[in-house]
């Protein structure tokens, strides 16, 4: 589907030169891909306008879907995919690859299991680097694709609908774009939401990050307790161009106390 003046813009080279770097076959096709490799399980990556074209033609074929997220930049669309899929009789996913974190697991599971009472609050952080890997030109920046508003935001309301385990029923947000001026979507977001639980939940969507920062934190207060992530080991760090400086330790006298 795209032109090789497209492929060039978004990975720096063309579709043969690729193909001989990492020692692949062309197909020009999906559907005779499968056929031909005899493949069980097909990855779809493409523009979030077209990935249900990609799902119907190949759902038929009997091989299972893993679809990357957001696997469609309309509600109506979503349900194509289901649809096909569900006709197939075939397995398909998407990825909320933010619940397979270990560390994010295992402090979900205590709260499922009442470690620290009823949930009070919920608070997010994802980072997922800057927009400046995108050139002028790239699909990623048509507005149609929804920008990061769908294909990061989708980590941050999932994540709190999953650690508060209930539904979001009024949200604000605030959000610009600081850094990013060839981009015409938000670099920077933050959002206030209330569960139908009565619990409190905010999350911070960074996309302007251009050194080392953690991707994920979370903060969840209970009736009886809290759970927090950091992703780092220290109290205080500094992240910049030049690196990451700690300086004290978490594990410290006042903590533990």
């Amino acid at each position: 589907g795209r032109s090789e003046a497209a492929i060039r813009a978004g990975i720096g080279m063309g579709p043969q030169d690729y193909a001989a770097k990492y020692a692949l076959k062309l197909y020009d096709d999906p559907v005779e891909m499968v056929r031909q490799e005899g493949l069980d399980g097909v990855f779809i990556c493409a523009e979030f306008s077209r990935m249900y074209e990609l799902a119907e033609a190949l759902a038929p074929t009997g091989v299972h879907l893993y679809i990357a997220k957001a696997m469609a930049n309309t509600v109506e669309r979503a349900e194509r995919i289901v649809r096909a899929c569900e006709r197939a009789g075939i397995v398909a996913a998407t990825g909320p690859t933010m619940r397979f974190d270990a560390g994010l697991r295992t402090a979900h599971r205590r709260i499922a299991d009442g470690a620290i009472g009823q949930v009070v609050c919920v608070r997010v952080m994802h980072q997922h680097g800057s927009l400046v890997g995108w050139p002028e030109g790239d699909w990623y920046l048509n507005p149609e694709e929804g920008g990061p508003v769908l294909s990061l935001g989708w980590y941050v309301f999932d994540a709190i609908r999953w650690l508060g385990g209930s539904e979001i029923v009024r949200l604000f947000a605030e959000y610009d774009n600081v850094v990013t001026p060839h981009s015409p979507f938000m670099d920077n977001g933050k959002v206030v939401a209330r569960l139908q639980s009565r619990a409190i939940a905010s999350a911070d969507l960074y996309f302007s990050t251009r050194w080392p920062f953690p991707a994920w934190e979370i903060e969840v207060i209970g009736s009886d307790g809290a759970i927090k992530t950091m992703q780092t080991g220290y109290e205080v760090m500094q992240f910049g161009p030049s690196g990451v400086e700690a300086f004290q330790q978490t594990r410290n006298d006042m903590v533990l106390a």
